[in-house]
């Protein structure tokens, strides 16, 4: 015994008292609890399970009583349970010091558990009582504290337990909860006369306490509600020692022991509260939708919900309460909350006999729901309840939203649009004009379109077989045309049009109507010419041009006619070409003429615009008015112009005499060194050279350095030294702005032999976005100041900051590079201020040119490979990289399919860019869980995701990481499916399960919409739900024959399909279409129930139960739910599960044999029987027999038949039932036709037989009358 220990936390324990009942301070006595306390005193409601509950009732009761306390101990005892671990058990006498007090003193007792930490002593678990107030009864303390050293640990809790309402029950934390103590209350409670009475008849297992049909629920829940926190609360059948059950609310949590993680339970008997709810759910069940009971509080905190209102919200009652702690509000729309409290407020306040709203709400999975809720307040004691029922009106809300949202719509598009719209019936040929824009004056209606208005001349002569086309193309069943076209009406000015015809189809059948839309997109047309013209323009002044000219070749009128042609021609005056041709000629040197002549009379320029080619350029030597001769170069540009229709041209001439001069002699000056893209000019050799002093030839110098050259810091540094140079500058300086620093820097400079560099200085003015130097140069491509004196009365700011860079001349032109930032060329006090700065000018746009060409470059190479709204790999780069792949090689790999649910219904619904938005959050949640390199986007709503050598626990996990991020989606966000394999790695194999997994996952979402998708349509599941309505469908049984006893052991039930008439249609003749379709679960489920019937039918009859077994399409199996289903159609009509065998086809075998393996232990742990069908109708499987938990092997027709005549036949299937038999498993043989087969079946062992040789699938009373 530590006797220093316990004097230690027996003064720890005083001043704990003296705190807590004398001092009556919070603080300190909070202080004294440990982070993981958990109390209770004598009632249901005194449970604490955390600190910050205990802080909240000690809180409570200081405040509410802040009276000092006297105490004395009449009992106190202190155990050593563990290493650092205590148990105190004190009576202690308490009284109120207040003089005026009659209080009587209380005995107070207390039993705790004390634990040693590295801050000291803490109070880990309290029991504390009081006399209950009816019968003066205490814990008996003295009759405990005799056993304490027999088994400490038990007797603490035990000490803590016994006046629980009930009673409690502690399990370790492992399979079946192996029992670690239970307390006398609940024993009784139970008809225990002892702990091993009720060791005895559990096997020392809690689980087994437990009704069978409730111990997965439970299981689940506690693990589920563990994960969030260590405590939980489920509702279950306990089980009593005379077999029959009371209903019990275990509310436990996670304590650690020496021997490990232990779950302690608190039970109340709840048995009259849930017969009085099952007795309401018999009249609510019946109730439309859904029934519920509300606190009328902020959160209005559910009471309680009958099935139907916790199948709307699709949560289950402990997913409501564990996800969102019973809180209504929780999945109300946030913009419907207001209102909904507005409508309740005022029902309240003015005491109506009852009110009703409309609200929506988002399911779990993510689907928005309307609801309908009328409701009523009532009081319960001293608060009020909300008792309401609920109704699914979402089909209607949906209804009247879309008729609104299509009014809204076409009301919008009419009135803004100034498009002309009009209806065309394909069979009469006649156009009606629905919507005509002011100002448009046409005809109402017009009559045999097109030719009608070909006749009239309202379309343009170039045009008549474009305008023909649109409508024939419509006639001969295209959905849409599109065009466009001149026309006008009579003795008008033609005009450019869009036009676009567009077939109305309903319930996807194209209608003999058509919607055609009108745009006059003259402007566009007028502006498109402007651009090309004024870029043209643009060209032919850049290039230093010594004249221009602008020719109409259609109209043969030569026009604004500039520079030295000027001499020779009045620019006022319009001439013909053939005349300006032959003025020109008259320019040029006799040698040379035939080659102008070729390229440029207006007979081979026609030529040559039949041919494609719109642009000519020439050299040629031309005689100047003082009989010089100089080398220049003449460019004609053909341009069409869409306005008259017209081919024109523009015509201008250059002087390149220097260069042509040159070229011989010439050794360019700019050589490059050894260095990459390190260029070097000696600008001072070419000034010194009079005929090079020239702007064409340093613009050609220029040109042909930076061509070679890709866009880097080279470029811009050789750009800056080219300049400086040339115009002797002190700097040139190149600023862009620096996201990291947020703001503008010098990024290369110049500067003169002589003077020191500006860079610091520049970026020491910390120039911002929106500074004054960037609204200097907002909008103004090229900027000159030649003076900066001029700045300083009106932006004194830019002035200060030039002076203070030593700056008195200014010039800079801006390089835009598409949508991102500017960079600034700036040259500062220049030699000679007055200087010609057009080669600066022009060196800029080369190099903008040059970065917007890199730019694109390197965006179409991005996009040929990837997608351009995610950026994700596209469906290309999929292809190469399984083509470029060997699978095999890597240790493990994963595939995940998924699509997006109703992208296209979210797109008609919020518009194109919510599905954009969608699609991009898709991409990020991947791209938080898997590599980005192995994402691909292959469609619209389609991602792929390769996992190469991941394990397997880590892939699942990323998944349901995934799949939780998207349950708050709208239409549950997106359906996935997933395959992964670590032994015979088959990439399409795995791609064809996946996407296998995704369509079926596909379907929850299916279920609760409407519309026709390339994975679904509604119509065929209306009508096959409607046939099994009308009885079309009829279960058919099949016996099997026990081989040793001739007696019936069993029988198979298969599906017909029965008309009107009486016809039988057999399986084979629908199943496979409803298994393309996805719909086979529909009649899997049917048959089931019907089984299900059928065998609770035959026990109430008092018929003799035989096993029914029945088949599962893959389809079926692979559903999340699907065992789960099959316990609630069990559970629904009350029969054995271990009678009902499911058949699993071979094939089952294609798919992974981690979802295989799950798939039979889910079956097996609820309780039917698996059996493989089919066994060797395709090949034989054997690596099934170690991944299936199976009873039966049923060997296939194909195996069986004939096999008195195959040698090979009987030793394969000699071997498989002898394999069989060592594993348990029974074989039954199917397709017996023959009693030679069927003896020979029997001489190897086989167990049972079924076939026409005992009897054909009968309906079930024929069945019944056969063989009971």
């Amino acid at each position: 015994m530590n006797t220093d220990k316990h004097e230690e936390i027996k003064d720890f324990f005083t001043q704990f008292n003296t705190v807590y009942f004398k001092e009556r301070d919070i603080q300190k006595t909070l202080s004294f609890l440990d982070k993981d306390i958990f109390a209770f005193g004598i009632t249901e409601t005194d449970i604490v399970h955390n600190f910050e509950e205990m802080k909240t009732m000690i809180t409570k009761e200081i405040e509410n009583n802040p009276s000092s306390y006297s105490y004395d101990f009449e009992y106190l005892k202190i155990f050593t349970i563990a290493k650092n671990l205590f148990l105190l058990i004190c009576i202690s006498n308490i009284k109120k010091e207040c003089p005026d007090s009659n209080e009587p003193p209380a005995n107070f007792r207390a039993s705790i558990i004390i634990k040693e930490t590295e801050k000291g002593y803490k109070f880990s678990a309290i029991h504390v009582s009081v006399p209950i107030h009816a019968s003066n009864i205490f814990l008996d303390l003295n009759k405990k504290i005799g056993n304490i050293h027999l088994n400490a640990q038990h007797t603490a809790l035990d000490l803590l337990n016994s006046s629980v309402p009930g009673g409690m029950i502690g399990g370790y934390y492992k399979e079946n909860f192996p029992l670690y103590f239970v307390n006398d209350q609940l024993l009784k409670k139970l008809g225990y006369k002892s702990q091993e009475e009720f060791i005895e008849d559990t096997g020392g297992l809690v689980i087994n306490g437990i009704h069978s049909e409730d111990r997965d629920h439970v299981c689940k829940v506690v693990e589920a509600s563990l994960k969030l926190k260590e405590e939980y609360e489920v509702e279950y059948r306990m089980k009593k020692s005379n077999g029959s059950y009371i209903w019990v609310l275990d509310r436990g949590r996670l304590v650690q022991t020496e021997n490990g993680p232990v779950i302690v339970s608190i039970c109340f008997d709840i048995t009259e509260k849930v017969q009085l709810q099952q007795n309401i759910k018999t009249i609510t069940d019946n109730i439309p939708g859904g029934v519920y009971k509300l606190k009328f509080d902020e959160d209005f905190t559910i009471i309680y919900g009958n099935d139907g209102f916790y199948k709307l919200y699709g949560y289950t009652p402990e997913e409501m309460k564990i996800l969102l702690g019973n809180k209504l509000i929780a999945v109300t729309f946030p913009e419907d909350i207001s209102k909904v409290k507005a409508i309740l407020k005022n029902a309240f306040e003015n005491k109506l006999k009852n009110f009703e709203f409309e609200k929506r709400i988002t399911t779990k999975n993510g689907e928005v729901r309307s609801l309908l809720t009328k409701g009523v307040f009532v009081k319960e004691g001293d608060e009020y309840i909300i008792n309401s029922i609920v109704i699914d009106i979402s089909d209607r809300k949906a209804i009247e939203d879309k008729l609104k949202f299509n009014q809204a719509k076409l009301k919008l598009a009419m009135n803004s649009t100034k498009c002309i719209i009009f209806e065309y019936d394909l069979d009469s040929k006649t156009l009606t004009h629905l919507r005509i824009p002011p100002g448009n004056e046409i005809p109402g209606i017009i009559y045999n379109v097109p030719e009608s208005r070909i006749k009239n001349n309202e379309i343009h002569p170039d045009h008549i077989e474009t305008y023909r086309e649109l409508y024939n193309s419509v006639l001969d069943g295209n959905p849409r045309s599109c065009g466009t076209i001149k026309t006008r009406l009579k003795n008008t000015k033609y005009k450019w049009i869009k036009i676009k015809l567009n077939n109305i189809i309903i319930n996807g059948i194209p209608t003999r109507k058509v919607i055609g839309i009108v745009e006059d997109i003259t402007e566009h047309q007028e502006f498109q010419f402007l651009n090309l013209f004024n870029s043209t323009l643009k060209k032919a002044l850049l290039e230093d041009s010594m004249g221009y000219t602008y020719i109409d070749l259609s109209e043969d009128k030569v026009s604004n006619i500039s520079g030295t042609w000027q001499k020779y021609l009045d620019k006022d005056l319009e001439y013909t070409y053939t005349y300006f041709f032959k003025k020109m000629l008259t320019l040029v040197h006799p040698e040379d003429k035939e080659k102008i002549k070729h390229a440029f009379s207006k007979e081979n320029v026609i030529k040559n615009i039949a041919m494609g080619k719109l642009e000519e350029s020439v050299e040629f030597r031309a005689i100047k008015e003082n009989k010089e001769i100089i080398w220049c170069l003449i460019n004609m540009k053909i341009i069409n112009n869409p306005i008259s229709g017209n081919r024109e041209a523009i015509v201008y001439t250059k002087n390149i005499d220097i260069y042509k001069s040159l070229k011989c002699s010439y050794v360019p000056s700019i050589a490059q060194t050894n260095f990459k893209n390190d260029y070097i000019i000696d600008m001072e050799i070419l000034r010194s050279e009079a005929k090079f002093n020239n702007l064409e030839n340093i613009l050609i110098d220029f040109k042909r350095t930076t061509e070679n050259s890709p866009v880097n810091d080279d470029l811009f540094q050789y750009l800056t030294n080219i300049l400086g140079k040339y115009y002797k500058a002190a700097h040139v300086s190149i600023m862009k702005y620096d996201e990291s620093l947020h703001q503008y820097i010098c990024a290369f400079e110049y500067w003169q032999p002589g003077k020191s560099s500006n860079k610091k200085h520049w970026n020491d003015l910390k120039i911002r976005k929106g500074s004054d130097w960037e609204v200097l140069h907002k909008d103004k491509k090229i900027i000159k100041i030649n003076d900066i004196e001029v700045l300083k009365n009106n932006d004194i700011v830019n002035y200060l900051n030039f002076v203070k860079l030593d700056i008195q001349s200014y010039f800079s032109v801006t390089i835009e590079a598409f949508h991102q930032d500017s960079l600034y060329l700036i040259l500062d006090n220049l030699e000679s201020p007055s200087v010609n700065i057009g080669f600066f000018e022009l060196v800029s746009y080369v190099i903008e040119s040059k970065i917007k060409d890199e730019i694109l470059k390197n965006k179409f190479s991005f996009l040929d490979y990837h997608d351009m709204l995610t950026g994700l790999s596209n469906h290309k780069s999929f292809v190469e990289y399984k083509w470029n792949r060997s699978f095999h090689n890597y240790a493990s790999l994963g595939l995940i399919t998924s699509d997006i649910n109703g992208l296209k219904q979210l797109n008609d619904k919020y518009g194109p860019l919510f599905g954009d938005e969608m699609i991009i959050k898709t991409a990020h949640i991947f791209k938080k869980y898997f590599p980005e390199e192995k994402l691909f986007r292959l469609s619209g709503d389609e991602f792929l995701v390769v996992c190469e050598n991941i394990d397997n626990e880590t892939f699942i996990r990323n998944i349901d990481n995934i799949k939780l991020e998207f349950s708050n989606f709208e239409n549950r966000g997106l359906s996935i499916g997933y395959s992964w394999a670590d032994d015979e790695i088959d990439f399409d194999v795995l791609h064809k399960n996946a996407e296998e997994l995704m369509y079926i996952d596909k379907q929850k979402y299916y279920q609760n919409t409407n519309f026709t998708s390339k994975h679904y349509r509604p119509a065929l599941l209306q009508k096959l739900l409607a046939e099994i309505k009308n009885n079309e469908y009829h279960v058919f049984l099949q016996p099997m024959i026990d081989l040793k006893t001739k007696k019936l052991s069993g029988t198979e039930a298969l599906i017909r399909h029965i008309n009107s008439d009486g016809v039988i249609t057999p399986p084979i003749k629908f199943i496979p279409l409803l298994e393309k379709e996805r719909l086979i679960r529909y009649i899997d489920f049917f048959v089931f129930e019907e089984v299900c019937k059928t065998l609770h039918r035959w026990k109430a009859e008092g018929k003799k139960l035989v096993p029914i077994s029945l088949n599962f399409s893959r389809n079926t199996l692979l559903e999340s739910d699907f065992v789960k289903t099959l316990k609630i159609i069990a559970a629904k009509y009350n029969v054995l599960r271990s009678l009902i065998e499911i058949e699993i086809t071979e094939t089952i075998g294609e798919i992974d044999t981690k979802i295989i393996s799950n798939i039979s232990k889910e079956i097996k742990n609820a309780g039917f029987t698996i059996a493989l069908d089919d066994f060797g109708s395709k090949y034989s499987n054997i690596s099934l027999f170690t991944t299936l938990e199976f009873d039966t092997l049923k060997l296939d027709r194909s195996l069986v038949e004939k096999l008195q005549v195959s040698s090979e036949k009987k030793i394969i299937v000699r071997s498989v039932i002898n394999m069989c038999k060592e594993m348990n498993v029974r074989t039954i043989g199917e397709g017996i036709e023959t009693e030679e087969v069927n003896s020979l079946l029997a001489s190897l062992n086989c167990d049972h037989a079924q076939g026409y040789l005992y009897s054909r699938p009968i309906p079930i009373p024929e069945f019944e009358k056969k063989y009971f």
